[in-house]
Order: C-alpha cells, then structure tokens, then sequence
C-alpha cells in the first residue's frame, strides 16, 4: 500500500491495459479482470525493453503479385524506462530459476 495505488495503475496503463482498473487493494495481488489480449500486450511491453508495438496479427495485404495493397505501419514507443522492464524481466527469470515457481 505504501507504493500506492494510483502508481500501480497507471503502470498498468502504461504497459498497455486499456480496461477499467478498480482502485482497490487486491489489483496489488493480480486480482484484476484483464483479457488475453491485454495480457499479452503487457508481457510484449515487458519483453520489447519498454517499448510498446501494437499487437497486429496483418502487417500487410499483398495482390497475386506480392504488390503491397495496404499496409499496416507500426507505432512504436516507449512506454516504460529500458531500465524498468529489465528489472522486470530479471525478477521474472528469478522466480522461475531460483523461487517459487521453480517446482
């Protein structure tokens, strides 16, 4: 509680979660209703370096040529510090190696 709430939703915001998050303690457990797809939007910010890629599953429409019909441009941005989502990827690492996750 100390870190406060409104520090750990606006992280989430900022990892990519566009949902409501209700400003209750229990978003510090993990108990917060999020959809795959935000999910892994967060975890890809996570993975990136901070860097947020919408998530597309279409980069581009080709013609029976290979022509580019259209063409879905990336954004990219930083969405939290390179120094952030190391640490992050290194505790997860940890937890999985050397915690309770390693059973």
């Amino acid at each position: 509680m100390a870190l406060g709430l409104e520090n750990v939703i606006q992280t989430l915001k900022n990892l990519g979660v566009t949902s409501a998050i209700p400003r209750l303690p229990s978003i510090l457990l993990g108990a917060l209703n999020l959809s795959p797809y935000e999910v892994t939007q967060m975890y890809q910010t996570i993975a990136s370096g901070g860097l947020q890629i919408p998530l597309r599953t279409i980069r581009s429409v080709l013609d029976s040529n290979g022509q580019p019909l259209k063409r879905y441009d990336l954004a990219v941005r930083e969405y939290i510090k390179p120094e952030t989502a190391f640490l992050t990827q290194y505790l997860l690492t940890e937890v999985v190696q050397n915690g309770t996750a390693k059973r």
